[in-house]
């Protein structure tokens, strides 16, 4: 009876008081499990990006003044020209327009900037007008040519005027011919490649166009222009009027430009003195296909043309109408050039 009660006594425990007690020793720890468990993270909100608060884009006086702070940064004429072609009443005017002339201005001292003549434009008859023997075959046939107007310099570029040129630039002076340099004579010892060195200088730094004269402007300038009375040499029908010549007679020597009779344009020593170098390549059948309006030339060749006679050849060379030809490269003492300036 003892062992039975001592039995019910168990299963009572087992069955009964053990969630009892579970519940008793078991809260505090659970309670302590719920206290250190980390709380579950907020969820923040996607930002949404068209709430987004857009930049405003810069107003017209902001695009002036950025625009106008660029062009000071460049300060070119042409940069001051772009920023007056978009804002032409812009309060900057005054300024802008005052750099452009400022930088309009050339940047050459004008006393060494060769002397231009106008020519007006015309028609004439360039080639040999059958003088006998002493038309050359590349001289024919004659044909009526016409050309625009331009400006060509009064006299071959002077040894004062290249030599400035070269200091500017850092070219190399040539070696002075055997008499010397002379400030007053006509440059040589410059090839064709030479010459365009100094005519894009020239238009560089003036803004304007310079060149070589076209073979025609050459022919048309040298016999006068629209003023021609059709001589023979450029300025008269006797060529010790016209024409430094033939090295016994010119001393063996270039001379001073200008020592002769001018042309009817008042041009000077386009007979005579030095050869002068001309833009175009040189063809020998050249005036059997030439354009009647302004022609430059062949294409290609390998040549350039050269006009005009010099100070060692005889009369012939020094005709209005007489062809020359030089490789682009190579350099006499006898051989300079004239310089065109065109619109």
């Amino acid at each position: 009876m003892k062992h039975r009660s001592l039995l019910f006594l168990m299963i009572f425990i087992y069955l009964g008081a053990t969630p009892v007690f579970a519940q008793v020793k078991g809260l505090p720890k659970k309670q302590k499990q719920e206290q250190t468990k980390p709380k579950p993270k907020q969820e923040q909100p996607k930002p949404n990006p068209e709430a987004k608060i857009k930049p405003q884009p810069p107003n017209e006086n902001q695009k002036e003044e950025d625009f106008w702070s660029f062009t000071r940064d460049i300060d070119t004429k042409e940069a001051y020209e772009s920023f007056l072609s978009k804002y032409p009443n812009s309060k900057y005017l005054s300024e802008a327009e005052q750099k452009i002339a400022e930088l309009s201005k050339p940047k050459i001292d004008p006393k060494y900037l060769p002397e231009v003549v106008y020519v007006e434009g015309g028609t004439f008859t360039m080639g040999c007008r059958e003088r006998g023997s002493f038309c050359s075959d590349d001289e024919k046939p004659a044909h009526q040519v016409t050309v625009s107007s331009f400006s060509i310099g009064k006299y071959p570029v002077t040894v004062e005027e290249y030599r400035y040129y070269c200091i500017q630039t850092g070219i190399i002076m040539p070696d002075a011919p055997s008499w010397g340099w002379h400030d007053d004579h006509p440059m040589v010892y410059v090839n064709w490649n030479d010459t365009q060195g100094y005519v894009n200088w020239l238009s560089r730094e003036t803004g304007k166009n310079y060149r070589l004269p076209t073979e025609a402007e050459w022919e048309f300038a040298a016999r006068g222009g629209n003023q021609s009375r059709d001589y023979n040499y450029s300025g008269s029908n006797t060529i010790d009027e016209a024409a430094w010549y033939g090295k016994e007679r010119a001393g063996q020597r270039t001379h001073s430009v200008g020592g002769k009779k001018g042309n009817e344009l008042s041009l000077y020593d386009m007979s005579g003195n030095v050869w002068e170098w001309c833009q175009d390549w040189y063809g020998e059948d050249y005036y059997n296909n030439s354009p009647s309006i302004n022609p430059k030339g062949p294409s290609s060749g390998f040549s350039r043309v050269l006009r005009g006679g010099n100070w060692f050849d005889g009369t012939t060379y020094c005709l209005v109408a007489h062809r020359h030809t030089s490789h682009p490269g190579n350099r006499s003492d006898d051989r300079g050039f004239r310089i065109v300036l065109s619109r």
